[in-house]
């Protein structure tokens, strides 16, 4: 199971923490059982709704794991503001967590100015990481528009498989979309912090 693959993984390297940037069920069938398998890491662990689950499953998961829920907030931890927004744009797939364009700029707002950002978002920014099908873009828009303003750290992103393990940059900002089970080392960024 890649879950299983990815938490020994993550207590083998001595993470400090768990990022899921949503999707961890397909129409959230299993997501009960997901979440009580990620609680046996002992780890922090910060998670976001993909399109697939809605934010009140998310939520209610969540909480009787104590995890942190990062939809439309922001946190401090470890030196970094971890702020999220899960779900995706309006795709053509009508799945139970999709946004407008607005409605994703709004919760943005949230995260202005804000130091040290490292933004966990399901979808990724428009352009980037998002191609699907013969060239077409499935990105969010305003989500581009906010990491060319702000200049996050970070932003790590899923939701378009086929750019799993990828990452590029736009400005001075790091966007990954690790894929299922990946590491990324923040250590770079944690020592300049601290």
């Amino acid at each position: 199971m890649v879950l299983e693959q990815a938490m020994l993984n993550a207590i083998n390297n001595e993470c400090k923490f768990i990022i899921c940037a949503g999707d961890l069920t397909n129409f959230g069938a299993g997501l009960s059982e997901m979440m009580s398998a990620l609680s046996k890491s002992k780890i922090p662990v910060f998670i976001i709704p993909g399109n697939h689950e809605t934010n009140e499953e998310i939520d209610k998961e969540c909480k009787k794991y104590k995890f942190v829920n990062l939809h439309a907030q922001a946190v401090s931890y470890r030196g970094l503001t971890l702020a999220g927004i899960g779900g995706s744009n309006i795709t053509p797939f009508n799945t139970p967590n999709e946004h407008t364009e607005d409605e994703i700029k709004e919760v943005l707002e949230k995260f202005k100015g804000r130091e040290n950002l490292l933004l966990v978002s399901h979808a990724p920014p428009y352009g980037y990481l998002d191609e699907v099908g013969y060239g077409q873009h499935a990105g969010s828009k305003a989500l581009l528009e906010f990491i060319k303003a702000e200049q996050p750290l970070m932003v790590i992103c899923g939701h378009i498989h086929e750019h799993a393990g990828k990452e590029t940059i736009i400005g001075n900002t790091k966007v990954i979309n690790p894929g299922k089970g990946s590491i990324i080392s923040l250590q770079n960024f944690l020592k300049n912090l601290q």
